[in-house]
Order: C-alpha cells, then sequence, then structure tokens
C-alpha cells in the first residue's frame, strides 16, 4: 500500500509578503483579518500541494542533467569516481559492522540521492558515508553504535594507508568526528526530507527467476545477483525504478552467459500481455504479480556495471 502524505507550503513570493511588520500592532491587526494598521490588505498565501509517495524515488530528468557537484567546478568523471568510492566505504562498514545486505543498500541508495541535493564540493564524502550507515542501520531496524561506525571507518582508513590498526582514543578528536557524524546525520534527512524508504529489487530477482523456470541455474542466479548489487555503486537507484532494474539484470545476465529461455505463458492471470517472447529481445516483456515490467537495458548503466566488475 502506498503511503501518501500532503504538504502545503507557500510559495517563496507570499512568504516574503506575509512577512510580520516590526513594531506593535493595532486592534485592526489582531482582529483576525490579518490587515495592518494603515497598510492595505495583504493577500492570504495561497499554498501549494507536495505529494510524497513511494513512486517519488526515481528523480525527475532535471535533477539529473546537471548535479550540484557539476555546477560547483567538479568533473563528471571524477564525481562517479566518488559516488563509487563512498558506496563502496559503505559497503565495507557495513560487512564489518556485520549488517544485512539490505541495510547496506539502503545506505548506498540514501548517498547517491544525498549527492543529487547536495555537492561534493560542500559536503565530505567520507562524513556523509558514515552517516548513511548509521542511519541506513536504524531504518532496517538493525541499529550500531556511533562508536563502532566510526571505528570501522577508521579501521579501514588505517587499512588503507598502511598504518597500524587500533580502535580510536576517547579524546577530543573523537568527540569531534561524533559531533560531526550526527550533524551529517540529520543534514541528510533534512535534505531528504525524511523520504528515506527504498524500494529494493533483491525480490524481484528472485520472483522473475523462479517464474522463468531458472532458478535452479546457480551461475545465471549468482550473475544477475551480482550485477544487482553492483548496480548500488550507481546512481542506477535514482533514475529508474526497481522492477526494470531486477530485469535489466537477469537481461544482462543471460545475454553475457548466453542463456535464452523461451516461455510460453506464465503462471498468473492471464491477460493481453501475459506472454514473453524470447529473452534475446530488448522488447520483451515480464509479467509479475500484475505489474508489466519492460525490459529496457540502458547503456550507460550497464557500462558503468562493467566497467565497476572490471575493477
Amino acid at each position: 500500500m502506498i503511503r501518501k502524505r500532503l504538504i502545503s507550503l507557500p510559495s517563496a513570493a507570499t512568504r516574503s509578503r506575509s512577512l510580520p511588520v516590526a513594531g506593535p500592532m493595532s486592534a485592526s491587526a489582531t482582529n483576525g483579518e490579518g490587515d495592518h494598521a494603515g497598510a492595505a490588505s495583504v493577500p492570504k498565501a495561497v499554498p501549494h500541494r507536495v505529494i510524497l509517495t513511494l513512486d517519488d524515488c526515481v528523480l525527475p530528468p532535471e535533477r539529473l542533467a546537471v548535479t550540484p557537484s557539476q555546477a560547483h567546478g567538479l568533473g563528471r568523471e571524477d564525481e562517479t569516481d566518488l559516488r563509487m568510492l563512498g558506496c563502496e566505504l559503505i559497503q565495507s562498514s557495513g560487512i564489518l559492522l556485520r549488517l544485512p545486505q539490505v541495510a547496506m543498500a539502503t545506505g548506498q541508495v540514501l548517498f547517491q540521492r544525498f549527492y543529487y541535493s547536495e555537492s561534493f564540493v560542500k559536503q565530505g564524502m567520507e562524513m556523509t558515508s558514515m552517516a548513511c550507515i548509521a542511519l541506513a542501520s536504524k531504518i532496517e531496524e538493525a541499529p550500531r553504535r556511533l562508536r563502532d561506525v566510526i571505528n570501522v571507518f577508521n579501521h579501514l582508513k588505517q587499512r588503507r594507508t598502511g598504518e597500524v590498526t587500533g580502535p580510536m582514543i576517547l579524546d577530543q578528536t573523537y568527540i569531534s568526528i561524533k559531533n560531526q557524524v550526527i550533524k551529517a546525520e540529520r543534514r541528510l534527512l533534512k535534505v531528504l526530507g525524511f523520504c528515506v524508504h527504498v524500494k529494493h529489487p533483491h525480490k524481484f530477482v528472485v520472483s522473475l527467476l523462479q517464474v522463468l523456470g531458472l532458478n535452479s541455474d546457480r551461475e545465471l542466479v549468482q550473475t544477475s545477483w551480482n550485477y544487482m548489487n553492483d548496480c548500488l555503486r550507481t546512481d542506477v537507484f535514482c533514475r529508474h525504478t526497481a522492477d526494470t532494474i531486477a530485469v535489466s539484470c537477469i537481461y544482462l545476465s543471460t545475454r553475457v552467459l548466453g542463456v535464452s529461455p523461451v516461455i510460453t505463458t506464465l503462471k498468473y492471470p492471464q491477460t493481453e500481455s501475459s506472454r514473453i517472447r524470447n529473452l534475446s529481445d530488448p522488447n520483451a516483456v515480464v509479467v509479475l504479480s500484475n505489474n508489466v515490467c519492460k525490459i529496457n537495458l540502458f547503456r550507460n548503466s550497464c557500462n558503468c556495471l562493467l566497467r565497476s566488475r572490471s575493477q
């Protein structure tokens, strides 16, 4: 069931006009009409409605065209590398914190969404990564102490620089880092508008493979799962829905492994689009729980996946 929340917000122009005037107010200004003494009647602010639903997880094309980081002079390739590095830190720290995979996936999607509203130039990547994994652990009901999160990131940094590994000392530096992570987590919630729901494609992949009769092919299942996890290093989850990503991962796996099954019908109620053609056809259609997911292989996304797999 899709949850909806309606928020009424006045526009910027009406907000600036409806600001109270400094100084004492006359009786006419407090009589419920909102008019100040000796001034013309101020028009009432007309609020506009902002609808927040689970369908809003995909960002509009105008938000994806030019990111805030690119507006501040950061190159596209550099931004892509920073996004991949931040997601890799979230994944590695989640493994050390023994978090479930769904928590690590949620943290990486929140990280990608955040940097479509904020810039890498102004907001540090490492501090945001810590805030994302800490927030994701709470969202997926597997909370971890902030001290553990900081120690894990410090351990990863020590391993990268070749230093002797060890926990952080409880000194002023630790207190400062802890306060910065708390502020980064609050900023993350504020920027995202507390809309932290993430719809993952994992269940779609499992269900689709069962419907297609391919769940016994362990190599195909593992390859599809690997591509899906590699998607988390990119911004695919900000561009496409979970069912589209799941079908694309299966389609890409069948192309790489040379698997070409032909399914004549599905086990779901028959509809006009209840038949599926050969998966080698890019226009193949899959019906899952009465939802039609058209396979759409996006070349840029797949290039990012293949590049991530080769590194």
